[in-house]
């Protein structure tokens, strides 16, 4: 009988929540709080991958913001920039962000298949973390910074103008409606004001380094300004 597949499950850094002591990144094994549905639901899906584990290889992989090529979740922070300059950041707070390139997840993915850490069997071992992995840039910008460099990698100067929450929450609310009348997603909703007022989103990949040889071999700079050039080809931009 051949040995069952080798599950690989791509969640996100929601499932674990916003950072809860100062500027100290996520690293497995550390409690989950998410704040949004969305983290939530990532969150009740590892759960049930934990129920799972005595019968199939599975190892989970966090990953936090997401920019690259083919991204368009990505491509929207960037068109504000591009149009007019300006990058809204939600709140007055400074909040610290992890981000990984989508080139770097990918091949991380394709180790953790062949030779990761699996979730240990639910009467196993007592180490939380066993099976789960973070994936980032040792850089956390503040999102304003992340703007800022986005702008620079689209060759424009860019104003960053904090945006209050009572705005924000009237922003996403408004977002909420479009998209019930319109029966079509928006890029801003109540579940993503949660989370972009909820604190710092920041996770360590050291031990996806260690284990798994992760690397990023470029700066997020080099990064973004080789997605800007990838949209603009693509005509994205």
């Amino acid at each position: 009988m051949s040995p069952p597949p080798v599950v690989v499950i791509v969640s996100s850094l929601a499932a674990a929540g916003p950072v809860r002591k100062g500027r100290e990144p996520h690293r497995e094994g550390e409690p989950s709080y998410p704040v949004s549905w969305y983290g939530k639901s990532k969150r009740a899906g590892e759960l049930v991958a934990e129920k799972y584990a005595g019968e199939l290889p599975i190892t989970i992989v966090r990953p936090p913001i997401i920019l690259g090529e083919w991204d368009k979740d990505g491509l929207e922070m960037f068109k504000p920039i591009a149009r007019t300059g300006v990058h809204l950041v939600p709140g007055y707070r400074r909040k610290y962000y992890s981000v990984v390139y989508a080139g770097d997840l990918a091949e991380l993915l394709v180790t953790a298949a062949e030779r990761a850490e699996r979730l240990p069997k639910p009467d196993g071992s007592t180490d939380k973390g066993q099976g789960y992995y973070y994936a980032a840039f040792d850089e956390c910008p503040s999102y304003g910074e992340l703007g800022k460099l986005m702008g620079k990698a689209l060759g424009r100067r860019t104003l960053v103008i904090p945006v209050a929450p009572p705005v924000v929450w009237t922003v996403a609310l408004l977002g909420e409606l479009t998209a019930h009348l319109r029966r079509r997603p928006v890029v801003f909703h109540l579940d993503k004001a949660r989370e972009a007022l909820a604190g710092s989103w920041m996770c360590s990949a050291q031990k996806a380094r260690e284990q798994l040889g992760f690397s990023t071999p470029k700066t997020l700079l080099e990064r973004l300004e080789q997605t800007v050039k990838w949209y603009r080809r693509e005509k994205w931009l």
